[in-house]
């Protein structure tokens, strides 16, 4: 079976579309490689898991892309 190449997509600083508030679910899209759209699917849980997995990749960034907290704590 013949592999599949990496697809990627980019976050194109746009809002997350509410579609039910009770249960909580919504849509945030995304642009492929190509130009074409991905919406992908959020519900309250993963959502949780996508906030936590950008927050544990955030405190990772040193020098200009070191968290924001610790350039607060530094500067006094």
């Amino acid at each position: 079976m013949k592999d599949d190449p990496l697809k990627t997509a980019e976050y194109q600083d746009g809002d997350v579309t509410i579609l039910s508030r009770a249960p909580l679910i919504g849509t945030l899209e995304l642009t492929d490689n190509d130009g074409e759209p991905i919406k992908l699917q959020l519900d309250r849980r993963n959502a949780e898991a996508l906030m936590a997995g950008l927050t544990k990749f955030l405190l990772n960034g040193e020098g200009e892309d070191a968290p924001m907290a610790a350039d607060r704590d530094a500067s006094g």
